[in-house]
């Protein structure tokens, strides 16, 4: 007796074989480009506090559509490195005393914390660029040139810190940086013979050298230390509000 065959059934789609994807490449698109430019000027003190930003100002400067100067600025106001401003634009903001060292203080703890992660990372081309950032930066105080000096220092700090493979560490330090930075402009153009910051990067690149973990810690606080330090001084001395806000 013939006995029939159980019917086969067709595999469900999930069990069939996927085809063959090309993984998706993300572009950046042109508000995340205005986007990184602005938090680069933020974070090396091009901007000045009061700065007043638009976006038709963003655009101009650009070349770029409103849609993405919009959203560029837009998201560094969610991120509280602009505040509303006059007439629809946004300002950097004057940060307090108050402010300013809560951002140092936390500073003081991460930082250290990305030079040590980074240091088993570090090759001696990396340190020989730092070594060249440490010149330009020191010819740039040398010529008054200070927009070039806070970039150079930001450089110098990042060549170190990008180092880590922490990327969530990174970007925090990264928002840090950008509140800031701009608050680094009160301090030029300034006679400071006073002026750390040149030992203690030198101390820094010793200390990577050596492969001085605790040492090099050491130095970045200093030098973290120091910066705050004087700002806080002119602060106090230049605008007393700030000071006392």
């Amino acid at each position: 007796m013939a006995v029939d065959q159980p019917h086969r059934l067709a595999r469900p789609r999930a069990e069939q074989s996927a085809p063959a994807l090309a993984p998706v490449v993300r572009v950046k698109t042109l508000g995340d480009q205005a986007y990184e430019s602005l938090r680069e000027a933020l974070a090396s003190g091009e901007l000045s506090p009061g700065q007043r930003l638009t976006v038709r100002g963003l655009v101009s400067l650009l070349g770029i559509g409103f849609t993405p100067a919009r959203e560029a600025l837009n998201r560094l106001a969610a991120e509280a490195c602009l505040e509303p401003g006059p007439q629809r634009g946004l300002l950097v903001p004057y940060l307090s005393e108050t402010r300013y060292m809560e951002l140092v203080t936390i500073r003081l703890e991460l930082e250290p914390m990305a030079a040590k992660a980074a240091l088993p990372n570090m090759t001696a081309a990396d340190i020989a660029a730092l070594e060249e950032t440490q010149n330009a930066l020191l010819a740039a105080k040398e010529r008054q040139d200070y927009v070039s000096v806070l970039a150079r220092n930001r450089e110098f700090h990042f060549r170190i810190y990008r180092l880590c493979e922490m990327p969530t560490l990174l970007a925090i330090l990264e928002s840090l940086w950008m509140q800031t930075g701009p608050m680094l402009r009160l301090l030029y153009p300034l006679s400071t013979p006073e002026w750390k910051g040149g030992v203690n990067h030198a101390a820094i690149l010793a200390a990577l050298r050596g492969g001085d973990a605790r040492q090099l810690a050491k130095a970045i606080r200093q030098d973290l230390r120091d910066g705050s330090r004087q700002l806080c001084d002119e602060l106090r001395r230049k605008m007393p509000q700030l000071a006392h806000s």
